[in-house]
């Protein structure tokens, strides 16, 4: 794949008894995993929406595709599938059901939600990192979903995804407020300090169809 690292030396840092190669593999990872799937994200999301854009981007971007894929293959079981390998997950399981309709990185994203995610939707990383999920997640599940109804297919994800909108909304609370006392900023001060924010309701309106979402976004 034309990976943009040497493989054979990463995995000798791994295994290195010297902790320090280690750390700063690690972090070198993380940049690049993240880096290219915020890239990735918004390819995916500009070549579902404008079908105009889908051959320049297939060309400028198969090869981050590509790539993103095979780092994932081989780091995510060193990486627990925490939120990085999730949020690449949902980025190329957007983009590669728009170019070949497939759906291998879609079943990993749902295994990795089923791995971190509580039944009442708390992620096991903290608040602070769902939030980070939330960032790009939900607006590719959104045209993710779109893409399958167009399709005639049933979409579906974890319940415990849906959840983590509800558990969010749930625990937040109003801070901010105008002078005519309406509240305009809800951030989720009642769990930990992660999130200092405020999150993107409208999105879970979308996503499972629930009205209180859209009111609360409006708030």
């Amino acid at each position: 794949y034309n990976l943009p690292f040497d493989g054979l030396k990463l995995l000798t840092q791994y295994i290195s008894t010297d902790d320090e190669p280690i750390s700063v593999i690690k972090q070198n990872r993380d940049d690049l995993i993240l880096k290219t799937t915020d890239v990735l994200a918004r390819a995916a999301l500009l070549a579902y929406y404008d079908k105009s854009m889908r051959e320049p981007l297939r060309s400028w971007f198969n090869q981050s595709y590509k790539s993103l894929s095979a780092l994932i293959d081989m780091m995510g079981p060193l990486m627990l599938y925490n939120n990085i390998t999730i949020k690449a997950e949902a980025a190329m399981a957007l983009y590669e059901y728009v170019y070949w309709g497939e759906t291998t990185h879609f079943e990993r994203f749902k295994a990795g939600i089923e791995l971190h995610y509580g039944e009442k939707g708390g992620f096991s990383e903290g608040t602070g990192y769902l939030q980070y999920i939330n960032e790009d997640v939900p607006y590719l599940m959104v045209a993710l979903k779109k893409a399958f109804e167009k399709d005639g297919k049933k979409f579906e994800l974890p319940q415990r995804f849906y959840e983590s909108g509800y558990f969010l909304k749930e625990m937040s609370r109003n801070v901010l407020w105008n002078k005519a006392g309406n509240y305009r900023l809800r951030i989720p001060l009642e769990i930990d300090d992660g999130c200092t924010y405020t999150p993107e309701y409208s999105v879970w309106g979308t996503l499972t169809g629930d009205e209180t979402f859209f009111k609360m976004a409006k708030m």
